[in-house]
């Protein structure tokens, strides 16, 4: 294995442990974004928009001028669609 090889090697070891660090944080995290319940829902985040105006998902909070959402509220309501 040549020293390159060795060297981009490490930087892509490395960008895994970042991605697989920044995920877990945001896993526990008891606040969603627009990105996160978007790609939660499986929808665009324009989507997502629309299904807010609409009442088709539980309404968010502001948090300094941001929209979150409660994880358990989604997953609460989440389960009961299953159903």
């Amino acid at each position: 294995m040549t020293p390159d090889t060795l060297h981009e090697l490490l930087a892509s070891i490395a960008a895994d442990v970042r991605a697989i660090a920044q995920a877990s944080k945001e896993a526990k995290s008891p606040l969603m974004t627009c990105e996160q319940m978007a790609e939660l829902l499986q929808v665009a985040t324009r989507t997502l928009r629309r299904m807010e105006l609409m009442g088709e998902i539980p309404k968010c909070i502001h948090v300094g001028g941001l929209k979150r959402w409660r994880r358990v509220e989604i997953e609460k309501w989440l389960a009961g669609k299953r159903r």
